[in-house]
């Protein structure tokens, strides 16, 4: 399998390291994003290319600078970065980097797809961008609301706790006071207060099912049978009720598959490609 590791500048300095799998060059490409704190070579980013390419779609996984927990200032990058000090509206500097990397190697066709929190900012970024190489967006496992989730994950009490001193730092100036909550699974939660207003006190809601209404590309949204409680069939289906155009809206549920689609990565790279040939078929 053909892959190259790629760095991609953005227009803000920050470096986007990544992968690019070749398929068919005359076929569209993939653009995968990952979730929160994971970056391109962890769970989908690293499982779904090679099977996509193999398939003869090409891809390019990549990270979002706000990729792990975080990443220190060197010679490639003047920004602290990772996701503790992640802007939720930094997204759009990120994809339009990216989809001009993939323009620039002769791709004209791209489908935006995001696992996770991943699909907040593609979301968003279409939504701001509105560009048009891309002809597909594919949300997979979408999460509630950003502060729903935050909610899900550290309980009512702590997410408003939290809320109120991250809103505190900003106001004494202090936008990268790092913020600690007791959470589910085996770590806490740490996020600057910055980060905390940006995701769970925005004014433009980080939540799939209010991101969507401004699209107009069709939409695939998928969750895993056996995926998280918050991402719930009634969730995606709401997504696709709020959506513009529901005709154009595919709303998929894989069999046995988790959050990851641990053992489930080929159908669902097969069920991505379905929908892609269908897009393409219809414009």
């Amino acid at each position: 399998m053909n892959a190259d590791l790629v760095s991609v500048k953005t227009i803000d300095d920050v470096i986007l390291h990544g992968a690019f799998y070749e398929g068919v060059p005359e076929n569209p490409t993939v653009l995968l994003m990952h979730g929160s704190q994971m970056n391109f070579y962890t769970g989908l980013g690293s499982s779904l290319p090679p099977i996509l390419a193999g398939l003869g779609i090409n891809c390019l996984t990549a990270n979002f600078r706000g990729h792990d927990m975080t990443s220190a200032p060197d010679g490639y990058s003047r920004k602290m970065i990772g996701s503790l000090y992640d802007n939720f509206q930094d997204c759009v500097l990120d994809i339009s980097a990216l989809l001009s990397f993939i323009s620039d190697r002769g791709h004209g066709k791209v489908f935006l797809l995001g696992h996770s929190q991943g699909a907040f900012k593609i979301l968003y970024a279409q939504r701001t961008l509105r560009d048009r190489r891309v002809k597909g967006v594919a949300l997979i496992s979408p999460p509630p609301s950003a502060a729903d989730m935050t909610m899900f994950m550290i309980g009512r009490k702590e997410f408003d706790r939290a809320l109120c001193e991250a809103r505190e730092a900003i106001l004494n100036n202090n936008p990268s006071h790092l913020i600690v909550s007791p959470a589910r699974g085996n770590m806490p939660f740490i996020f600057s207060a910055q980060t905390y207003v940006s995701f769970c006190d925005s004014d433009i809601p980080v939540d799939a099912r209010y991101l969507c209404r401004d699209l107009t590309e069709p939409l695939l949204v998928t969750r895993g049978e056996m995926d998280l409680p918050p991402i719930s069939k009634a969730l995606i289906e709401a997504i696709r009720d709020n959506y513009p155009r529901p005709d154009l809206c595919r709303l998929a549920e894989l069999p046995d598959a988790s959050h990851f689609y641990d053992g489930q990565e080929d159908a669902l790279a097969r069920l991505v490609m379905n929908w892609m040939t269908t897009c393409i078929s219809q414009a």
